[in-house]
């Protein structure tokens, strides 16, 4: 029942019936967007999806011709040398050639983010030790995939130890999962679930980790199972950032019930041999399934510290279905809020791979859990 809610309805914007939510833009419900009206409007939606990639405008010619003489300028040529109108005019179809192929680049990437699947799907975000950046991985992807797909996306924050989900989003709900888990029994449709959500302007939501240490209620293995289930009925992309390891009942949980598993590992020796750890145990516990198609992230890769990456993604190459880098970001490393727009350019780019590498995953069948 609406009243049930009145706690959690914050800043929910009301248009004053106090029975749902008003619909922003984000959230009105995407079959009524008229997607697909047209060539003439999908190639204006995938050039918007393409700009979000690779943040900011498109070059102009304008702007590729200064790029291009500023290159020859500082290349391995004199300067004198590209004044020179046939040198200046090769000079410019490389430096063209060089857009085109990082625009087709962004273009497949963008492809395999659209790539569509039937019903929900659930993924899990975890890592055997904390500080390795696991949260700032969580967010990161539901931004890009929710900035660029038409699915309604949520974050679920399952760490039972004051999770941080939250913080890196402009909170709208007090709620959280606890508060969620009290009422699912009383929610009827995505606008009731709004009201436990918070959601950024790139329409990912999240729903946040209990934070009163008076709390002492732990989310037992059915509950994560019911939320999970109830989530999907609304929500066609799942993430669940879970505690450090996998033992505690909810993020067994979650890991019987995902259909991909994301493990995040520092670019350090004792991180590489706990996440070997975890895939083995995983495995030995009846998830070779999982681990055969998870995706590792090596992330906060530093050029000054002589880790040799190639030997470190090939360590887990036969192991899982892919391995993705994520640079070091100043950005990142402060924590608080999180907006992709503020990210380097190749940190962007490594998490567009990243969502690529999760959205190759959808081709398989969903998988079959307890809940299921």
């Amino acid at each position: 029942m609406a009243e049930d809610f009145e706690a959690y309805r914050g800043s929910v914007t009301s248009t004053g019936n106090d029975e749902e939510p008003t619909r922003q833009p984000a959230d009105v419900p995407h079959e009524a967007d008229d997607r697909g009206a047209g060539e003439d409007h999908r190639s204006l939606v995938e050039d918007e999806r393409l700009t979000r990639l690779l943040g900011g405008e498109r070059p102009s010619e304008e702007a590729a011709r200064r790029l291009a003489d500023a290159t020859a300028l500082v290349g391995d040529e004199p300067a004198a040398r590209p004044r020179r109108r046939r040198a200046w005019r090769r000079s410019r179809r490389a430096q063209q050639a060089r857009l085109d192929a990082a625009e087709r680049d962004a273009r497949a990437l963008v492809e395999r983010i659209l790539s569509p699947f039937d019903g929900a799907r659930r993924v899990a975000v975890a890592s055997t030790k904390g500080g390795v950046g696991k949260t700032t991985v969580t967010v990161l992807l539901g931004h890009t995939l929710a900035s660029l797909r038409d699915d309604r996306v949520v974050a679920l924050d399952a760490n039972p130890d004051a999770g941080t989900l939250a913080h890196r989003i402009e909170r709208e709900s007090s709620a959280n999962a606890v508060d969620l888990l009290d009422l699912v029994g009383s929610v009827r449709d995505y606008y009731d679930l709004r009201h436990f959500t918070s959601q950024a302007a790139s329409r990912l939501e999240v729903i946040a980790a209990p934070e009163d240490p008076r709390d002492t209620r732990g989310i037992t293995r059915s509950d994560m199972h019911e939320l999970l289930d109830r989530l999907s009925l609304d929500y066609t992309l799942l993430l669940a950032d879970c505690g450090t390891g996998v033992t505690t009942a909810a993020t067994r949980a979650i890991v019987e019930a995902v259909d991909q598993l994301v493990i995040v590992t520092a670019p350090r020796v004792d991180s590489v041999h706990s996440v070997t750890y975890m895939l083995r145990w995983l495995e030995g516990a009846g998830f070779g399934d999982l681990v055969a198609d998870a995706v590792v992230v090596v992330n906060g890769l530093r050029e000054d510290t002589g880790v040799d990456v190639e030997a470190l993604m090939g360590h887990f190459a036969p192991i899982v279905r892919t391995v993705v880098a994520v640079p070091w970001d100043c950005d990142l490393a402060r924590g608080g809020t999180t907006d992709l727009g503020y990210l380097r350019a190749s940190t962007r780019h490594a998490i567009a791979q990243l969502a690529a590498a999760v959205a190759d995953g959808f081709a398989a069948p969903q998988r079959q859990g307890p809940g299921s």
